[in-house]
């Protein structure tokens, strides 16, 4: 279960994985997987995210139509700078609205993007050995949202993208402000 009300500012990183979620031979097989963690800073005082850009690379069990390594941003929807403004639901979860983008490693009259939410559950934790009792300065981060045919996500639109690749985001941070 989630922590509400989350105040500070956590400094971490976090991992994108795509599942397929449309065809019934792919559905819930790994598209895709961020294989090298990303930096994000969570500032929960301004309720504002920034992510880094990454890079995805293709699963052998229902890869990306390029079967290649590619590129991906987030960004603000409609491609608006970060940071990215989420909101606190108070009930332990937080929603990200963003603008997903891939980047592949040649042109196309138009890179697949969307805009879309993502709904996670994020924990406050407790560091025993770094922290006096009582202090909590770790989040963990997961996402809940949209258990669709079993798979946790949203999945993004097809076209542009393919058997709705459906994101979802874990990862974890550490306090680095408090308030």
């Amino acid at each position: 279960m989630g922590t509400p009300a989350i105040t500070g500012t956590y400094r971490g990183v976090g991992r994108i994985l795509i599942r397929a979620s449309s065809t019934a031979d792919y559905a819930g097989q790994t598209m895709a997987a961020s294989m090298c963690d990303v930096e994000w800073t969570w500032n929960f005082t301004n309720h504002t995210l920034l992510i880094d850009d990454g890079k995805l690379y293709p699963s052998t069990q229902a890869p990306l139509p390029f079967n290649q390594c590619v590129d991906y941003e987030i960004r603000q929807p409609g491609g608006g700078a970060q940071p990215i403004p989420f909101v606190d639901n108070l009930d332990g979860t937080y929603t990200v609205p963003y603008q997903f983008t891939i980047i592949p490693p040649f042109t196309l009259p138009v890179q697949p993007q969307a805009n879309t939410t993502i709904r996670l559950e994020i924990s406050q934790l407790y560091d025993c050995a770094d922290t006096p009792p009582g202090v909590l300065n770790r989040i963990s981060v997961t996402t809940v949202e949209d258990f669709w045919r079993g798979i946790p996500g949203r999945p993004l639109p097809e076209p542009p993208f393919f058997r709705n690749a459906t994101p979802s985001w874990e990862g974890c941070g550490a306090l680095v402000v408090a308030r």
